[in-house]
C-alpha cells in the first residue's frame, strides 16, 4: 500500500479512492479472473451444482461481470481472450455456461464478440 496513503487511512484522511494498483493485492486481477473462470468450469465438468441449483449460474456470471470491471479500472482495457501477455496475463475464455458479459462498455466495445458467443451458445 501507498505509505501516503496509508498514513491518510490511518487518520482518517484518506480519499474515498483507491490507488488503483491495490486491486493487485493477492496476485493480479486477470489471475483472479482466470481462476475464476477455472473454477465454472470445473464446477460444470465435475459436479451437477449447476443443473441442481442453477441460481448458482446467476452468481458465477455476475461475479465474473464484478471481475471484468475490476480488469478494466486496473487496465483501461478489457482481457485479450487466450493472449497472454507479460504484462496483462492470461486469462481464458468466459465459460459458455456464464452467458455474454454484460457490461454496458463491454457489449459496445465486443459487439462482434458478443454475436459470436450467442451464436455458439445457440449451437448447443
Amino acid at each position: 500500500m501507498n505509505a501516503l496513503f496509508a498514513f491518510l487511512l490511518r487518520f482518517k484522511k484518506a480519499p474515498r479512492t483507491v490507488p488503483i494498483t491495490e486491486l493487485d493485492f493477492a496476485r493480479s486481477v486477470a489471475k483472479r479472473l482466470d481462476e475464476h473462470r477455472e473454477l465454472a468450469q470445473s464446477i460444470e465438468k465435475h459436479t451437477d451444482l449447476f443443473s441442481q441449483c442453477p441460481w448458482h449460474i446467476g452468481h458465477m456470471a455476475t461475479q465474473d461481470d464484478y471481475l471484468m470491471k475490476l480488469f478494466y479500472l486496473r487496465h483501461g482495457e478489457f482481457p485479450a481472450i487466450n493472449t497472454p501477455t507479460d504484462l496483462l496475463g492470461f486469462v481464458r475464455p468466459r465459460p459458455l455456461i456464464l452467458g455474454v458479459c454484460r457490461l454496458p462498455e463491454y457489449i459496445e466495445s465486443h459487439s462482434q464478440q458478443t454475436e459470436n458467443f450467442l451464436a455458439k451458445q445457440d449451437k448447443q
